[in-house]
Formats: structure tokens, sequence, C-alpha cells
């Protein structure tokens, strides 16, 4: 995976990176598997709040469930970063190639991580706002 250059925020400290990457753990572990099937269902079983186990952190099940929201829209952005940069690559080569079917098909797949990309934006923005009601 590619590493994201990240702006030095003076909120997030050794102890907010600690926490995302239990929670970042968890959620692929536990929660993105099934994460298709449950928002087929248009369901989110609560249960899983008991197997997160005791909130040490004092956090309110809405804002559990906003950072759980949170971080799998931030690993299905990674996953279009890299299937983008793939694309980029493969699309570079088949330009020197000059294989234009291949280059067609690179620029509709490519046409399809946009369309995915603001898919992923409107999600991202539903879930601020919908996070920022509940407060």
């Amino acid at each position: 995976m590619l590493e994201r250059t990240r702006v030095q925020n003076p909120f997030y400290n050794a102890d907010h990176e600690a926490f995302r990457d239990v929670m970042r753990r968890f959620v692929t572990r536990e929660i993105e598997p099934y994460a298709h099937e449950w928002d087929e269902a248009g369901e989110f079983p609560r249960a899983l709040y008991a197997k997160a186990g005791p909130d040490a952190r004092g956090l309110d099940p809405a804002h559990l469930d906003y950072e759980i929201t949170r971080l799998l829209l931030e690993l299905e952005d990674d996953k279009l970063r890299e299937r983008s940069d793939y694309n980029e690559a493969a699309q570079g080569e088949a330009e020197r190639a000059g294989d234009r079917d291949e280059i067609t098909r690179l620029m509709n797949e490519r046409r399809q991580i946009n369309e995915a990309r603001l898919s992923l934006d409107r999600r991202r923005d539903q879930t601020r706002l919908l996070a920022s009601h509940r407060r």
C-alpha cells in the first residue's frame, strides 16, 4: 500500500494514532468482510459494539458508529488509490506500446474509478453531516 503524506495536526498525538490502528485492525477483521452484506440488508449489528470491547475512551455508540464508518471509507479510499495508480501505470505502458484497445479499456476503467471516488466523497460528506447533527 502506498504511504500517504499526512499533514501534521497538533490534535493527533500518539494515543490518537494508536486508537486509529486498533480501530483499523478491528474494522478490517470484524466489519469489512461483512459490510456489503449489512449494507444490502440495511442493518448494522449493534452487538458488534460489545465485540469491540469496553470503550475506555468513553465514546458513545453514535461516535463509535461514525469512527467505524469513517475507517471503512478510508479503507475504500486506499483501495481506489491503489487501483488508480495501477491504472495510470498500465495506461502509460499501453500508450508506449500503441495498444489502442488497451488504452480504451483503461480509460473506461479510469472513468469507473472516478465515479467510485465521487460516490465515496458523497458518502464521506453524508457521514460528516450525520455526525455533526448527532452532537
